[in-house]
């Protein structure tokens, strides 16, 4: 009826339709047809990739049976060649695995949790807490290097203390670690000054700690008597020491007479020649002037450690422990402002 031409034009626009169908898409062809007969449109959903299998993940293995063998080992910080003192408490999954020395190996299992308390048993170094997961395979070697403690220091070594006036005590004052040099007069206040000083390669309070947490462990603390200073008499501030804080001073360290308090602050660790400035600022009682001997500021610095928890076995750390035992060095570092 329409002739050979009739059927090549018809052809022709069928090629042209089909082309913009291919151009534009034939969802997009669909919605505008489907909008001229009040159809809603079709929504395509865009062509992703078909996901990869996933990978084990992780803490698991694929094959649970095969054994692995922890070895413990452990270094003096500034002396590799020096194994520290004292042995390893271990706990794969949670469960308390005892002691174990340094150098000595266990059999643990592929994809299980473990955390290892350093030196737990150490009475000349500061421990480390390790936390992770054993390989599907092969061998773990976990190695720390733990600090040792800087003990019995005297205070002629571990301290400077200067008076009002900015003058240190003479070479027999400072040998006997005493201070004769704060003269104060009722309702006086003074600011005098202090520096604690590290001991070469080793360690005045736990660093590990200090690297772990937001705040300090260790504790200075200063003992004052009621009748010579106001209430809050003497106030500690650490000049180099941006987390220090007033706090709670442990009760069994801080042990005095009737009639003195305590004022204490947390205090950073100090490491092999590394030095702790600070201030006291000392403020006298407004009729009851400070004497001789009696009226002394005496202050300590009370290092921390980790320790267990005598009842539920978990690490815990401070100066003591949860029945009051002191975890830091055996020796007692303090210094003190004697008054004349």
């Amino acid at each position: 009826m329409f002739g050979k031409k009739g059927k090549e034009g018809h052809i022709f626009y069928l090629l042209v339709a089909l082309v913009v169908i291919l151009v534009i898409g034939p969802a997009k062809v669909q919605n505008w047809v489907g909008g001229l007969l009040g159809i809603n449109p079709v929504v395509v959903p865009p062509v992703t990739s078909i996901p990869s299998v996933p990978s084990t993940p992780s803490g698991t293995c694929v094959d649970p049976t095969v054994k692995v063998s922890m070895t413990l080992s452990s270094a003096d910080y500034y002396a590799p060649g020096t194994v520290p003192g004292g042995d390893n408490r271990v706990w794969i999954d949670g469960a308390d695995q005892g002691l174990v020395a340094n150098a000595n190996s266990l059999t643990v299992s592929p994809g299980s949790s473990y955390v290892i308390l350093w030196v737990d048993n150490s009475t000349s170094y500061y421990g480390k807490v390790t936390k992770g997961v054993v390989p599907c395979a092969g061998t773990l070697k976990p190695f720390e290097k733990l600090y040792a403690w800087s003990n019995n220091i005297p205070a002629s070594t571990f301290a400077n203390v200067w008076n009002e006036k900015g003058q240190v005590g003479d070479p027999t004052q400072v040998a006997s670690g005493t201070y004769f040099n704060i003269t104060m007069n009722a309702g006086d206040q003074y600011q005098v000054n202090f520096e604690l000083k590290g001991q070469y390669k080793k360690a005045i309070g736990n660093p590990s700690i200090d690297a772990d947490e937001g705040k300090y462990y260790n504790t200075i603390g200063c003992r004052y008597n009621n009748t010579a200073f106001t209430s809050d008499g003497v106030v500690i501030a650490l000049s180099n020491a941006e987390k220090s804080e007033v706090t709670g001073c442990p009760s069994t360290l801080a042990t005095s007479a009737a009639g003195y308090s305590w004022t204490c602050v947390s205090a950073p660790s100090i490491v092999s020649n590394g030095k702790l400035s600070g201030t006291l600022t000392l403020t006298a009682d407004a009729t009851n002037a400070p004497t001789a001997d009696a009226d002394d500021i005496q202050c300590y610095y009370w290092d921390a450690d980790y320790a267990r928890h005598s009842i539920t076995n978990e690490i815990i750390k401070g100066g003591v422990d949860n029945i009051n035992t002191n975890l830091g060095m055996g020796g007692n570092l303090n210094f003190t402002f004697q008054i004349q």
